[in-house]
């Protein structure tokens, strides 16, 4: 996934000013979770936010899910 987001999404670039490629099947995220509200962490150094809620691995397979994320 970083490699996708340094390809199509550069740093200072926003998402509507750059086509982007589909992010390709095989692609792995690990979605940290957090209570609500987000904005409680707001103020707080990412480097010091611990997930509360759990965590998901996301594999990315056009084929497996209807949103593509399996």
């Amino acid at each position: 996934m970083i490699a996708w987001l340094r390809t199509n999404r550069p740093e200072g670039a926003y998402e509507k000013t750059i086509a982007a490629t589909a992010i390709p099947d095989g692609t792995l995220i690990i979605k940290e979770m957090y209570p609500s509200p987000a904005a409680a962490c707001a103020e707080v150094d990412p480097a010091m936010l611990l997930p509360t809620s759990g965590a998901a691995v996301m594999v990315r397979d056009s084929h497996a899910a209807h949103d593509g994320w399996f």
